[in-house]
């Protein structure tokens, strides 16, 4: 980042080209919701896929499982983003 970048410049650049999501900037706790959020997700699709004898090795905001179980253990995550957030998301 140029030693002359002007930090309210910038978040303001973000805002525009993602107003979806503006309004939650400066929001309160807003990263730790977030957090939270994407942790009870994770918990969720590991419990499931404990419960379908599925072996997975969480990494972050990904897993790592064997290559036969993909396609079952993505639909598992884009349900229960789904039923956690609300929305759909795609899982690549």
């Amino acid at each position: 980042i140029p030693e002359d970048t002007n930090g309210k410049e910038v978040i303001e650049a973000i805002k525009q080209k993602h107003p979806l999501i503006a309004h939650y900037f400066g929001k309160p706790k807003i990263g730790v919701k977030l957090q939270k959020q994407d942790s009870e997700i994770m918990a969720a699709v590991l419990c499931k896929l404990a419960v379908q004898g599925i072996p997975a090795l969480p990494i972050h905001d990904s897993l790592r499982v064997k290559a036969i179980n993909e396609l079952q253990v993505v639909e598992i995550m884009k349900s229960e983003y789904k039923r956690i957030t609300g929305f759909k998301i795609e899982v690549t």
